[in-house]
C-alpha cells in the first residue's frame, strides 16, 4: 500500500484530542477572566443581569415548561424543546433556572399549601416568574435557609 498524504487514524484521533485540549484551555482561562453572571450569560443568552440576578420571565412560560416536564418524566429536555413551549421572546434559560428553584421549594415541601390535586396554583408562577432572583454561584455552599429564602415570602 503506498503512503498518502493523509493522516492515519491514530495520527487524526491525536490531532482531534489536542485541538479539544486547546480549547478546553482557552475556555478554562476565559472562565478565570469572567464574572459569574457573563460566563453563564456567554453558556447560556442573557438570562442573567449584571448584578446577577436571573431575569424576569412569563408565568404562563413557565406554566407551560412546568407541563413539558411533566410529561417527560424524569426524561432531560433540551434548550430547543423548552423554546418550542413558550412564546417567541421567553428566555428559556431564565425559565429553566426559575423552575428549578420552584423545584427545590417544593421537594422540601414549602409549596404544599399551594398546590391544589398536585398542581402550582396560580400565584406561585406569578411569584416565581417575577421575585428577584439571584444565580446561586459556582464555589459557594448554600444551606438551611439562606438557600430557602425566595421560598420563605411564598409562605407568608
Amino acid at each position: 500500500m503506498d503512503k498518502t498524504n493523509e493522516p492515519d487514524a491514530d495520527e487524526l484521533a491525536q490531532r482531534i484530542q489536542n485541538r479539544a485540549a486547546g480549547r478546553i484551555d482557552k475556555l478554562l482561562q476565559e472562565q478565570a477572566e469572567v464574572a459569574p453572571h457573563e460566563l453563564w450569560n456567554k453558556m447560556w443568552g442573557n438570562g442573567v443581569t449584571e448584578d446577577g440576578f436571573i431575569v424576569a420571565v412569563d408565568p404562563e412560560d413557565m406554566k407551560s415548561a412546568c407541563q413539558v416536564g411533566k410529561e417527560a418524566q424524569g426524561a432531560a429536555i433540551g434548550h430547543s424543546a423548552l423554546k418550542s413551549v413558550c412564546s417567541p421572546e421567553a428566555n428559556a434559560i431564565a425559565i429553566w433556572y426559575r423552575l428549578r428553584m420552584l423545584a427545590l421549594c417544593d421537594d422540601a415541601g414549602l409549596l404544599s399549601p399551594h398546590k391544589h390535586d398536585g398542581e402550582f396554583a396560580d400565584a406561585v408562577f406569578q411569584v416565581a416568574a417575577t421575585f428577584p432572583m439571584k444565580l446561586m454561584e459556582v464555589g459557594v455552599t448554600y444551606q438551611g435557609p439562606t438557600t430557602w429564602g425566595i421560598c420563605f415570602s411564598l409562605e407568608s
